[in-house]
């Protein structure tokens, strides 16, 4: 039985509320039976009116099969819902499961939480500041990474209890389908005129009594099946947070990694040029030094030449 016909659901059909009574949909049924019914109405629709009418009514006016449409018209309107979600806003996302080829469960993706900004670190200008920076870095590095492998496996957890709710979940679907099966045989079973006579009272107790029994265990079915995809959808939500955390922590792996590779590249940048500042300090010392001496001598020898010339004025 399709949830709604042309848009319109069987309580639209009748014109009742959902909430409304058994008596409430007889009254209203009659009233459209008596307009709609082919020998009244000339309308070349009203066959088909009709016979759309009767099956809203079998089917509201009967509790077992009115709890079965309310569950599947709940399904269509969150399956329409979740489409014209992503149709409106142009999201590719989620997680859907499926009990059947027909039943699925699509779930909306959180939105993604923000990147925390990277920390700007003074430049170390010792070799004691740049080992205890790296070693700092280092530290961090590595509980990123254990953090990462943690929730890379609680991930893996996660799936894999999606994957057992979901095969759970198929069971359940099946065994639901099955006791209703049973329900709908019996239905036709007592539905029968002559069977109202032919099984007698103690018969119908006995059928009653196994149809409560259908009942209560269809009851129980449909409340389990409703924790499962509650702790499914949890399950599915955790493992996108999840994995959202595994992809925020490779980057900041990646960003640690970058960060110690670049203050070993800026040290190893500053020795280089210290060094060669050092050399050439050393060079112009050197230069200069040698200049002098040079000056120093040439007055010694200036001085020896006037002391020779004296010497000669005097001996002369």
């Amino acid at each position: 039985m399709p949830p709604t016909e042309h848009g319109r659901t069987y309580y639209d059909i009748l014109g009742v509320e959902k909430t409304a009574d058994a008596t409430t949909i007889k009254a209203a049924y009659r009233a459209l039976a008596l307009t709609n019914h082919p020998d009244r109405n000339k309308s070349p629709n009203a066959t088909a009116e009709f016979q759309l009418i009767s099956e809203a009514y079998e089917t509201l006016i009967d509790r077992h099969k009115r709890q079965h449409y309310d569950y599947d018209l709940s399904n269509s309107a969150s399956t329409t819902t979740t489409k014209d979600t992503k149709n409106n806003t142009g999201a590719h996302s989620g997680h859907a499961h499926s009990a059947q080829e027909n039943t699925s469960h699509s779930y909306r993706a959180p939105p993604p939480r923000p990147k925390p900004k990277p920390q700007r670190r003074t430049p170390p200008t010792t070799e004691a500041e740049k080992d205890e920076l790296l070693a700092t870095l280092t530290a961090e590095q590595e509980t990123l990474r254990k953090r990462r492998t943690e929730a890379q496996t609680e991930r893996d957890a996660a799936e894999q209890r999606i994957e057992k709710l979901d095969s759970e979940l198929r069971h359940l679907f099946t065994d639901i389908f099955h006791v209703v099966g049973n329900l709908e045989a019996d239905e036709t079973r007592v539905a029968k005129f002559a069977a109202k006579y032919l099984l007698g009272k103690k018969g119908r107790e006995e059928l009653r009594v196994q149809r409560e029994e259908w009942e209560a265990q269809l009851g129980e079915l449909v409340k389990l099946r409703r924790r499962k995809e509650r702790e499914s959808h949890d399950a599915w939500l955790r493992s996108w947070d999840l994995g959202r955390e595994v992809e925020g922590l490779g980057d900041e792996l990646d960003d640690a990694r970058r960060e110690i590779e670049g203050v070993e590249r800026e040290w190893a940048e500053k020795v280089r040029k210290e060094g060669w500042r050092a050399v050439w300090r050393g060079v112009g010392k050197g230069k200069g030094k040698g200049k002098g001496e040079e000056k120093g001598k040439e007055k010694e020898k200036e001085k020896e030449k006037e002391k020779e010339k004296e010497k000669e004025k005097n001996s002369g």
